[in-house]
């Protein structure tokens, strides 16, 4: 008996996760880049290797309950199916906390680039005269100091 719940199941999330990868790696949807806080890797670009990897699943179930892998060219399908589902479920896995480099869209890489020269928004920010410096625990440096006695009042 073929289970149709697991296939439209499979079906259904490696669609959303296929689309939600391809839109991040084109830099779209970055709602995703919340989570680096919980993830060290690329959470939302993962999703595209995870999507691809259900894809394949979903597709051989449906194949392989219909029974329609017989002959050659729908072997191959199936073949693919599975390769696609063994290969994209690892690279999935490992790109919630890795991902090397030349598997990174060009708009990740040049804003680590931009951060490593201390050109992005934040780093503006922090620097001397931006509206975060002083802020975040570094002491601002033309800010006066504050200095009080034993009862709390500020000495000038």
């Amino acid at each position: 008996m073929f289970d149709w719940g697991a296939a439209t199941f499979f079906f259904c999330m490696s669609l959303v996760l296929v689309v939600s990868g391809v839109l991040a790696y084109r830099g779209k949807y970055v709602m995703w880049l919340a989570l680096k806080s919980f993830f060290p890797g690329w959470a939302g670009l993962a999703g595209l290797y995870l999507g691809l990897a259900f894809l394949g699943l979903s597709i051989f179930m449906v194949l392989h309950g219909l029974d329609l892998l017989h002959g050659p060219i729908m072997t191959l399908v199936g073949l693919v199916c599975v390769v696609a589902a063994f290969a994209g479920l690892p690279i999935g896995i490992i790109g919630f906390f890795w991902l090397p480099r030349f598997m990174l869209p060009k708009w990740v890489k040049e804003d680590e680039e931009k951060m490593a020269r201390g050109e992005d928004k934040l780093s503006q920010d922090l620097r001397p005269g931006g509206k975060l410096y002083g802020r975040l625990g570094r002491p601002a440096g033309n800010a006066p100091h504050r200095r009080v006695d034993g009862g709390g009042k500020q000495i000038e």
